[in-house]
């Protein structure tokens, strides 16, 4: 399905309301305002429609684009002045013109060339195994977990926009969701997340895949540690000790590599560094992989993964490098529910299934380090938000408490530009008159 005809207007935030609320004179504000060209460096929003079949008005809202330098300006006025229009993205997919500028202006080069969605699955599978404050069985985890998972959008992107740049714009956003205290700490970083993605392009540029998985699962074992640079004499031994363990897991008897298997993980524990230790988790993840040639024995790193759980994610590396020719029929099942997640195209037209847009997060984010702020914005589960990271890219933060902000409205609120501001009252005419056009048009 392809994106339908977008017709443009340029209104002021003080006529955004009317533009919103009142249907039956939309079709006067196309004809009277409909743009070719974008104007969004004055200060107004862009408003765009497609064409309705409702009989009220012939066009239905359906994107709201605000420029990069006033977007705090006008969520700050109209949370004071129109607060029935916050967020706006219960009403439209909101997102900021330079976003909408890197969709428009894709080339026909795409980074899901490089990967498919069945790899980006593997990953993201590996991720909610990282995450999970608990072991659990493959074949019981709830897919719901990935809308969790830092990978879902990065995958999204990849996938939908193809574009370096908005990866970049992602991963950067995605930072600076797990710095904020406000969420809960994760165990997978979007920087360990940014290196475990650069191994699996880079191997699939080279051509990585072997037609033995021992080889091939060999082979990237040698590349890891080939990539890391390890300054300890004793973490040097150790490390040299596993890899010559992993030799081992040639054998084509079990019981010889499930030995092998709990040598290398003696060894792991005696690593002095936890900065090595988590740069030679990915040699435990390809042991236990090597033990039953397959996803089969994921089960062998619970006991390592309750204190490394970033070798669930290399876990998953793995397997997205090997292919489907060494997957169980759980791991099998998980990732196309992954992929499930990550295959249905952005039509930009459409409404957005996110609670919110970046723009309004990140900015009530800024103005306030009240959480209840947040909780207290529509949602469609309880205690969860979801945000629109990047367009067709939404992530899943699951909330905590916070003390409700008495004074957002009424008192002082980090200001957007240079120090803290006082907002003015809500004035009393302003609602008035808002209140008589509502009752007017019923």
């Amino acid at each position: 399905m392809k994106d339908k005809k977008i017709n443009w207007i340029s209104v002021s935030k003080e006529d955004l309301f009317d533009v919103i609320f009142n249907i039956k004179q939309l079709d006067m504000f196309f004809w009277k305002n409909k743009i070719s060209d974008f104007d969004v460096h004055s200060g107004k929003v862009l408003v765009g429609a497609v064409e309705s079949q409702s009989i009220d008005s012939k066009y239905k809202i359906c994107m709201l684009v605000i420029d990069d330098a006033y977007f705090k300006d006008i969520l700050s006025w109209l949370r004071v002045y129109a607060e029935e229009l916050f967020p706006l993205s219960q009403y439209a997919r909101v997102m900021l013109y330079s976003d909408y500028k890197q969709i428009i202006s894709r080339g026909e080069y795409l980074l899901s060339e490089e990967i498919n969605s069945e790899e980006l699955a593997c990953l993201a599978v590996g991720e909610a195994l990282a995450i999970s404050d608990s072991n659990i069985e493959l074949k019981n985890m709830a897919l719901s977990r990935l809308s969790s998972c830092y990978t879902l959008p990065i995958a999204r992107v990849i996938f939908n926009h193809g574009s370096d740049e908005l990866l970049t714009v992602c991963q950067k956003r995605l930072s600076a969701i797990a710095r904020d205290n406000r969420f809960l700490k994760r165990s997978v970083s979007v920087e360990q997340l940014d290196r475990a993605l650069y191994f699996l392009r880079s191997f699939k540029t080279i051509s990585f895949y072997e037609s033995d998985v021992y080889e091939s699962v060999f082979k990237f074992a040698n590349e890891i540690i080939n990539n890391n640079n390890i300054d300890s004499n004793k973490d040097s031994f150790v490390v040299y000790e596993i890899k010559k363990l992993l030799t081992l897991m040639r054998s084509d008897s079990i019981e010889e590599r499930v030995i092998a298997f709990n040598n290398i993980s003696n060894h792991f524990s005696n690593i002095t560094s936890e900065d090595v230790a988590n740069d030679v988790s990915p040699l435990i993840a390809a042991a236990a992989f090597l033990v039953g040639r397959s996803t089969s024995h994921l089960f062998l790193l619970n006991k390592t993964g309750k204190s490394f759980p970033i070798v669930f994610l290399w876990f998953g590396i793995i397997a997205a490098l090997v292919g489907s020719k060494a997957w169980d029929f759980s791991w099998l099942r998980v990732v196309k529910g992954a992929e499930r997640l990550i295959m249905p195209s952005l039509i930009i037209s459409d409404v957005s299934p996110a609670d919110v847009s970046w723009l309004e997060f990140s900015w009530l984010l800024d103005v306030s380090n009240d959480s209840e702020l947040l909780n207290d914005l529509p949602k469609m589960l309880p205690r969860t938000l979801s945000v629109e990271v990047v367009p067709g890219a939404t992530l899943n933060i699951r909330l905590g408490g916070g003390h409700r902000g008495k004074n957002f409205l009424r008192g002082t609120i980090k200001a957007y530009v240079g120090g803290p501001v006082k907002l003015p009252v809500f004035p009393l005419f302003i609602f008035a008159k808002n209140l008589r056009k509502r009752v007017l048009n019923f």
